[in-house]
């Protein structure tokens, strides 16, 4: 074999440094793949274990929303004075009612309990029903109940915030090469953009990320 034929030969042949440089971008590519599907993955469990928590802490929002607007107006139509002691009972009960709604009372030791107060009565009201009672321990079964209106309020703020991580990150895992780069360049150039300054005499320059300043003003 001449030398001119070994040179053809080898011109013919595959250039090992471009396949492992192939080789490496599509792993890469995959690496990226599989980080992607377990980020969106991850985050639609996330959005399916929320959800229905949300939806049912907000039906139970508008419950508590609507007592006590009614507590509220059956307080407010109390006479200013009690002069009775059924007339201080009721606006005992409202108020307690009130009070345990907002904020969760423990009303061990007052004499109520969630089933004796007016907001039992209108839990009852609105179709929720107590549990059948403890044989020889209790009077009566107990009212379901999930939580106060504080309590309720922030775990909403909580999960709205779980939510929305999760449906930024299933959005970042969707979202197409195109408009990955296309946003990458937005924040390139964004991030190349110089940030104008002021010095004590009044003048201005512009700093570049890369450390170069260019004068807007200069001393007079």
């Amino acid at each position: 074999m001449t030398l001119e034929q070994m040179e053809k030969e080898l011109a013919g042949l595959p250039d090992g440094r471009i396949d492992m440089l192939k080789a490496k971008e599509a792993e890469s590519k995959r690496q990226t793949r599989v980080a992607r599907i377990e980020a969106g993955r991850t985050a639609q469990a996330t959005l399916a274990a929320v959800d229905p928590e949300m939806a049912t802490l907000t039906e139970w929002k508008g419950h508590l929303e609507g007592w006590r607007q009614t507590l509220c107006d059956e307080l407010l139509a109390c006479p200013p004075r009690a002069r009775t002691g059924p007339e201080r009972g009721k606006r005992q009960n409202l108020t307690m009612s009130i009070v345990m709604l907002d904020r969760g009372l423990k009303l061990d030791g007052t004499g109520y309990s969630l089933e004796t107060l007016r907001l039992g009565e209108l839990m009852r009201e609105s179709g929720f029903v107590a549990a059948p009672p403890v044989k020889d321990l209790e009077a009566f079964g107990r009212l379901p109940w999930f939580g106060s209106l504080n309590w309720v309020e922030k775990q909403l703020k909580q999960l709205q915030e779980r939510r929305d991580a999760a449906q930024a990150a299933l959005d970042d895992a969707l979202m197409d090469d195109g408009e990955r780069a296309r946003r990458a360049a937005e924040r390139n150039a964004l991030n190349a953009r110089p940030q104008r300054k002021t010095r004590h005499d009044g003048t201005q320059f512009d700093k570049y990320p890369d450390g170069r300043v260019v004068e807007v003003t200069e001393t007079t």
